[in-house]
């Protein structure tokens, strides 16, 4: 796991950044990803300021490399019955904690914001009455990637430390969101 720190100072020395918190219930799948794309647009700089030990910030990260650092981001779930979305800041100062799709997803999209590169979330179900229960990143593919198709979607799922980029995601119903 690569170390980091903020604006040059360890993650665990201090400095704080003001955390207003919000309460309030997530209560469907639109509504939760609705809240993760304000915090996307409101805090994606956040990956402006946080600093690999080489003292690279995050947003200048390939994106090969930034998704490897966010897929080794231990996989956890949320405790039902509160779900828990953040900014990028405090997703990465706890990340020791594990992250789950929503936290993971924040992040992907968050780097995809800053690189101008088009977005969207997917909710999807591997369940056999396909209730939706996870959500990840897709990204349009770009001309310079070598691809067949620029223009197509492609996955981003970080998920879980063995996912890798493009994956193809075997699912039971899906949904853009």
């Amino acid at each position: 796991m690569i170390p980091f720190c903020i604006k040059g100072v360890s993650l665990y020395s201090g400095l704080e950044i003001d955390m207003h918190e919000t309460r309030e219930p997530l209560l469907d799948k639109l509504q939760t990803s609705n809240v993760i794309k304000k915090l996307v647009k409101s805090y994606a700089t956040d990956l402006d300021t946080i600093y690999t030990e080489s003292g690279k910030p995050l947003s200048s990260l390939s994106l090969k490399s930034f998704f490897n650092l966010v897929r080794k981001i231990p996989y956890r779930r949320d405790i039902k019955p509160i779900e828990i979305v953040a900014r990028p800041f405090f997703i990465i100062k706890h990340r020791r904690l594990g992250m789950d799709c929503k936290k993971k997803t924040a992040l992907m999209a968050s780097w995809f914001f800053l690189h101008h590169i088009p977005y969207r979330f997917i909710g999807s179900s591997k369940r056999p009455d396909k209730e939706i229960h996870h959500i990840f990143p897709q990204a349009q593919c770009l001309p310079n990637e070598n691809l067949t198709a620029p223009g197509d979607w492609r996955n981003y799922d970080a998920t879980y430390s063995n996912y890798y980029p493009d994956q193809t995601k075997k699912v039971t119903a899906f949904e853009v969101l």
